[in-house]
């Protein structure tokens, strides 16, 4: 389903050389924030494992209420001179303020090759990717490279069907509207876990599996900002962290209880042997803790593993999710993922 910025009472994430990162999968985008600070660049990671992912960002009319299930109606406008690209919702309006395109399993890149986009001009901002559902990831990529979109104009369009969303960009210093904040610095022990239903891998990011199941998990400091409702957030963004990717012994990503006990059972078989691969990168955490103790948590891991066989790996893991009573509502499936792209080198290592 398209997605709305909610209301101006939503927690501003990022400021000024601040990244704010989300995920974009087949119809949707993942921990993609209501509003963000101006000043803070949008970085995307295409989460998806068999589409070409396109995405425009327009700074819509100060004017313009409409909202996102509104956009995502309008019929698609054929345009091959179209400096967006195929085409365009008709009627959209707006101003381009950049694209960011990226193959299965890699970072969002501006058509000069820099990864990101920053986000300077406040406003209403939304963010849809026009290319066809069903279009090759080889004729989206040429078409791109070409700048030849001509075959890429028969629908349906994705953001007919769930890409599209329509975000704030604020002035930092109009904050969240609480002036009653208070803010400090905490120590924060967690370490990241996230699997990949496609490969059956898992990533642990700053922990091995022993000590994160052993509860021995890295402490990093974290930034707390007390609102005057009584809520709470908290905010971790640590570098230099070992990450660890692991065959699956479940056949994919569950809860980290299941994971751990298949893993701690003594069957030879679901017994943690070392990870295939190993490296380093950095994760971050933003928990957003209610007064009756229900959190929204967003975190991300971004880095880079090698096996000692010789293969390289960028990773990549996001979750978006809400926890009530210490435990995280729904289907892994439905609010985390893991994208593992090889760089090179070696021979690759299969999963099976």
């Amino acid at each position: 389903m398209p997605t709305e910025a909610p209301t101006d009472t939503a927690a501003v994430v990022g400021g000024p050389g601040e990244d704010v990162e989300f995920v974009v999968t087949s119809h949707a985008f993942g921990s993609l924030p209501a509003r963000i600070g101006a000043g803070s660049t949008l970085q995307m990671t295409n989460g998806s494992a068999d589409d070409f992912h396109r995405l425009l960002v327009f700074r819509l009319a100060d004017t313009d209420t409409r909202s996102a299930e509104e956009l995502a109606a309008l019929p698609f406008e054929p345009d091959e001179t179209a400096e967006a690209g195929n085409g365009l919702p008709a009627g959209l309006g707006g101003t381009l303020a950049g694209v960011l395109s990226a193959p299965p399993g890699t970072p969002g890149r501006q058509p000069t090759g820099e990864v990101g986009l920053a986000m300077e001009e406040v406003g209403r901002v939304a963010i849809l990717d026009t290319l066809p559902v069903e279009a090759e990831i080889d004729a989206a990529i040429e078409a791109e490279n070409s700048g030849d979109f001509s075959g890429l104009q028969e629908g349906p369009f994705h953001y007919q069907q769930g890409e599209l969303a329509i975000i704030e960009v604020v002035a930092v210093e109009d904050g969240d509207g609480q002036g009653n904040d208070s803010h400090e610095e905490r120590p924060h022990e967690e370490a990241l876990f996230y699997g990949n239903f496609t490969d059956e891998v898992l990533l642990f990011a700053g922990a091995t599996t022993q000590d994160f199941c052993t509860g021995n998990q890295p402490t990093n400091t974290a930034r707390v900002s007390t609102h005057a409702d009584g809520s709470e957030t908290v905010e971790v963004d640590a570098d230099n962290q070992p990450f660890h990717l692991y065959a699956s012994p479940l056949g994919g990503p569950e809860l980290i209880d299941a994971t751990c006990e298949a893993m701690f059972d003594d069957d030879p078989d679901t017994v943690p042997l070392a990870p295939y691969a190993t490296g380093e990168g950095r994760f971050r955490i933003r928990i957003e803790q209610a007064p009756d103790g229900s959190a929204h948590v967003i975190n991300s891991a971004t880095g880079s593993v090698t096996s000692p066989a010789g293969p390289t790996w960028q990773v990549r893991g996001w979750a978006d999710l809400e926890i009530v009573d210490g435990m995280p509502l729904g289907d892994p499936a439905t609010f985390q993922g893991l994208a593992v792209q090889r760089t090179g080198g070696g021979v690759t290592r299969s999963t099976d």
